[in-house]
C-alpha cells in the first residue's frame, strides 16, 4: 500500500511528537534494558490501516525494530504486538 505525500508528513509529525513523548525503547525495556534510546515507531498492529493511528505506535530502537520482526512470538508474549 502506497501513502500519499500529505500521509507521509502527517506521519513523520506524529513520529516525531510521539517519540518526544516516549524516548525510550520500549523492546530493550522490556528485555531488562531500560536506557536505550528509541529512534524509530514500530506499528504494534501493523502499518497498512494504521499508518496515522498513533495508539499502534510503540518507541524502538533499531535494534529493538529488528528483535521484534526476527522473534515475533515472543514480542506478542511480551505486548509489544498485536499482529
Amino acid at each position: 500500500m502506497a501513502f500519499t505525500p500529505h500521509e507521509h508528513r502527517e506521519f513523520n509529525e506524529k513520529r516525531k511528537n510521539h517519540l518526544a513523548a516516549n524516548p525510550i525503547c520500549a523492546v530493550n525495556k522490556a528485555l531488562g534494558n531500560p536506557d536505550t534510546p528509541a529512534t524509530r515507531i514500530l506499528h504494534k498492529k501493523g502499518r497498512k490501516k494504521y499508518y496515522l493511528d498513533t495508539s499502534t505506535y510503540l518507541s524502538v530502537s533499531k535494534w529493538g525494530d529488528s528483535w521484534v520482526h526476527a522473534n515475533r512470538t515472543k514480542a506478542r508474549e511480551l505486548g509489544l504486538i498485536d499482529i
